[in-house]
């Protein structure tokens, strides 16, 4: 473990001993404790061997995650590779607002009925049904190869009853209403991309990324969307990037189709999450 971790500092990977020893559990399929009690065993030639290919994928900057198969979210195990972007802690804001939202409405009801837009890997939406019985998503993305991840994080939780999949751009293909729109859409500027760290700007998907000149062209354009699907007072929650909530804020106030306009921040102190509900008319 050491020379892997050795590797991995040099090239300026942080948390490097703790991915040395994730890379090293998925090779030998050994928990924490058990690979620490057979540390002085010598790896097996299969394993010495995908150990170096994993190790040389790590240096190139893949992300660990894509590496290992998979991302941590809530404390569940979701399938993810180079198709969808690696679920970031701040989504987690994004799911707590809306089962905050869910337990308000329900009141003996059935669970408010959402869409989630651009759902990628499908944490928000099979995270939602893992933790509220009986609620109902339809989960849409763009890119039919990020809705092949979303089905099979579906399958693994067991919630494919909860969660229904299509394909599309935003909600401009919906013929139904809902009670609430959630979305984490493309917010990084364009010209950011040398900004970003190797993992994100060379691996995961540039398309789910990119939100244009200022970073909120796809934002905006759902906004001007979801009307069309939300029933009056029915609810528009959305995940944005730093500095960028009093645009979007400002944003739906100019529409005069929203009230309760809010933002709610992360545990970073970043305006992360706003939250906004659609007026019974345009009046």
């Amino acid at each position: 473990m050491q020379y892997c971790a050795h590797a991995l500092s040099q090239a300026g990977i942080e948390s490097a001993h703790q991915e040395a020893s994730l890379l090293l559990q998925h090779v030998t399929d050994q928990s924490l404790t058990t690979l620490l009690c057979n540390l002085q065993l010598p790896l097996s030639p299969v394993e010495s061997a995908l150990l170096d290919t994993y190790l040389a994928r790590r240096l190139q900057r893949e992300p660990l995650q894509y590496i290992l198969g998979h991302a941590i979210f809530r404390g569940r195990r979701f399938s993810v590779d180079a198709r969808v972007l690696i679920p970031r802690p701040e989504t987690e804001l994004l799911v707590e607002c809306v089962h905050r939202l869910s337990a308000q409405s329900i009141c003996g009801c059935d669970p408010l009925h959402l869409i989630d837009v651009g759902t990628g890997s499908g944490v928000i939406a099979v995270t939602r049904a893992c933790e509220i019985a009986g609620s109902r998503t339809l989960a849409l993305d763009i890119s039919r190869e990020a809705l092949r991840v979303a089905q099979e994080n579906a399958r693994r939780h067991a919630v494919t009853h909860q969660v229904a999949f299509a394909q599309g751009d935003l909600v401009s293909m919906i013929g139904i209403t809902t009670d609430a729109v959630i979305a984490n859409l493309p917010y990084v500027r364009t010209d950011d991309r040398s900004l970003l760290a190797p993992e994100i700007a060379n691996h995961e998907p540039w398309h789910a990324l990119d939100g244009g000149t200022d970073g909120l062209s796809v934002v905006r354009r759902l906004c001007e969307e979801a009307p069309r699907v939300l029933k009056p007072g029915g609810y528009l929650l959305l995940e944005v990037g730093a500095a960028q909530a009093e645009d979007v804020m400002r944003t739906l106030w100019r529409a005069e189709r929203w009230e309760h306009v809010k933002s709610e921040a992360d545990l970073s102190g970043i305006q992360r999450v706003i939250t906004a509900r659609l007026v019974a008319s345009p009046d």
